[in-house]
């Protein structure tokens, strides 16, 4: 049996032991505190490196397009496609006074003066007798039309999900833009004529289409 001097005892060690437990439920509440804490550390750390490492990869993709684009504008002054480049400028320098005299009558960004610089440039130096071959010229447009259809393919990303789309093209089209908007429309324009025949002669009717619908697309209008 318990005496009445025993109960205070007991009563004592009840309450210890009751503060015990309370004192442990506490340390293991900051414990676990403590470790969540460091879950979410150990998350924000993954995150914050997993967006470190996508935004490393966007630049990184996104240098190679630009290097993709300037490669392009490379070929324009260098190598074959500059030296065709060279063989249309010879051909109108050659015809410097009737240009410069066709130039006071009309300008070519109207479309009645388009059409003007269109037939000159037939008439009087692709099909005259002025040095300049004809093939060669056909040739040179040819060349450079194809070459300005490839930065355009370069350019356009595949089909895809629109905010990614810009990731998956082969060039960067801003820099395509800087460097070729100006020059393939007016390329274009210039030369539609002579890239129908050339379409007609050698059965290629996408020549120049690309070129064309890069130069008039959103990011190249005025």
């Amino acid at each position: 049996m318990t005496s009445a001097d025993d109960e205070p005892e007991q009563e004592r060690r009840a309450q210890q032991e009751r503060r015990a437990q309370k004192e442990q439920r506490k340390k293991l509440k900051r414990f676990s505190n403590k470790l969540l804490s460091i879950r979410v550390i150990q998350l924000a750390a993954l995150l914050f490196a997993g967006t470190f490492a996508l935004f490393e990869l966007t630049l990184t993709r996104l240098d190679r397009r630009v290097d993709a684009s300037l490669e392009y504008a490379e070929r324009f002054t260098e190598g074959a496609v500059a030296e065709q480049r060279r063989t249309l400028d010879r051909a109108w320098y050659a015809r410097a006074e009737d240009v410069a005299g066709l130039r006071q009558l009309t300008s070519s960004e109207s479309s009645e003066g388009l059409e003007a610089f269109q037939a000159f440039f037939r008439r009087e130096i692709l099909r005259a007798d002025n040095g300049a071959n004809e093939v060669d010229l056909k040739l040179a447009i040819a060349e450079i039309a194809d070459t300005l259809d490839q930065l355009a393919l370069c350019v356009k990303p595949p089909d895809c999900f629109r905010p990614l789309c810009a990731l998956r093209a082969r060039c960067d089209a801003t820099t395509a833009r800087q460097h070729f908007c100006e020059y393939a429309l007016s390329f274009t324009n210039l030369y539609q004529p002579v890239l129908e025949d050339i379409q007609q002669e050698l059965g290629t009717a996408e020549l120049g289409g690309s070129a064309r619908a890069f130069a008039a697309s959103r990011g190249c209008r005025p």
